[in-house]
């Protein structure tokens, strides 16, 4: 089981800086709020499904170490989706 939560850790880490850098790479050729809504969407729903995950993920840990680190994803992952619906509502309003 601690493979598991291992991997599962890794893997939830390594989509942290994936969705961050994915985001910061398509942002800088993006133009006009219009064309970026769809791409924000999209990032806002992998973001929402990412979040779920760290919280599944802290549900299911025991070590101390691993705990932090849920807790620190969860926190980033919610950030970040909440700065995307933040960027959507922006998009409608303009």
């Amino acid at each position: 089981m601690a493979r598991w939560l291992n991997v599962l850790g890794g893997t939830l880490a390594a989509g942290l800086w994936r969705l961050v850098w994915q985001y910061f790479r398509r942002d800088r050729h993006r133009i006009g709020l219009k064309k970026q809504e769809p791409a924000i969407a999209e990032l806002a729903r992998h973001s929402h499904r990412e979040w779920e995950m760290a919280h599944r993920f802290f549900n299911e840990v025991t070590d101390p170490d691993l705990v932090d680190t849920a807790i620190h994803l969860i926190s980033a992952y919610e950030k970040h989706y909440n700065y995307l619906l933040r960027q959507m509502r922006q998009a409608q309003n303009s």
